[in-house]
């Protein structure tokens, strides 16, 4: 969505920026976790996610329910709507 909104030319003062989030450390495959392990995994995942846009001012774009929502490091949470980041507050 947020490319088509680029393309489109609908994203002002906005770049993507790919951040290489580092995996690794599970002790056993994914493909042979349990539930418990694979919802502890995603969790890690997520706080490094957060921690590499956040250390760079950058908030982390994700999407419930048909919404998508931009996240910042002060816990503020907008709503993206054609791919451009609002003041619309998202509560959760």
């Amino acid at each position: 969505m947020i490319e088509e909104a680029v393309k489109k030319g609908n994203m002002k003062n906005t770049e993507i920026i790919d951040i290489p989030v580092l995996y690794g450390g599970a002790k056993v495959p994914f493909q042979l976790q349990n539930e418990e392990e694979k919802k502890q995994a995603n969790l890690r995942t997520m706080e490094r996610v957060k921690e590499k846009a956040f250390s760079r001012g950058l908030p982390i774009i994700w999407g419930k329910n048909g919404l998508v929502v931009a996240e910042y490091a002060n816990g503020n949470k907008v709503l993206v709507i054609d791919g451009t980041i609002t003041n619309l507050r998202y509560e959760d």
